[in-house]
């Protein structure tokens, strides 16, 4: 099936309300969802800038009034083959998951999968030779693939739930 896309915004950008909201069954895509890689977005990004345009191959990241969609082929391959976890609980330690990354700090990386299946990839973690910057490797939806390293549970009087390391 193909995709009307409602909107496709830069990096760190929200999204654009219209005076009565957005028309029912849309989606949004963020530019750096149009591809695996930054650049080849960019220029799909002067193709596809406007909206109504029709994509074949898409996978929703996030359900809501408006859907937030990915044209990655790195994550839709790996849903397709039932390998993109969306819950804490289906990750095993050891696993080679395909991700997207969602932020980038001083001490690591955040890898969001499915919905707000998130995992920390801790600056010693993100190569065998000295990192002093994450930021210098890494971008905001850059296509990643995460070897998992822990799984542990967390009770801190919060919210509580599963921690995953890559």
């Amino acid at each position: 099936p193909h995709y009307v896309i409602y909107l496709i915004t830069p990096a760190g950008a929200g999204p654009a309300e219209k005076k009565n909201g957005p028309p029912p069954a849309t989606a949004r895509i963020p530019l750096e969802h149009l591809s695996d890689d930054l650049e080849h977005a960019q220029g799909l990004m002067r193709v596809f800038r406007k909206e109504g345009t029709k994509l074949k191959q898409l996978m929703v990241l996030k359900h809501g009034t408006v859907m937030v969609v990915t044209a990655k082929p790195l994550l839709i391959q790996a849903h397709k083959r039932n390998e993109l976890p969306s819950k804490a609980d289906s990750i095993t330690e050891g696993a080679l998951i395909p991700g997207y990354v969602s932020a980038v700090k001083d001490f690591g990386v955040f890898v969001r999968f499915l919905g707000h299946l998130t995992a920390l990839a801790p600056r010693n973690s993100l190569s065998n030779a000295f990192v002093s910057s994450p930021r210098r490797l890494f971008r905001w939806g850059q296509s990643v693939l995460c070897h998992v390293k822990a799984k542990s549970t967390q009770d801190d009087g919060g919210e509580g739930g599963t921690r995953v390391t890559v």
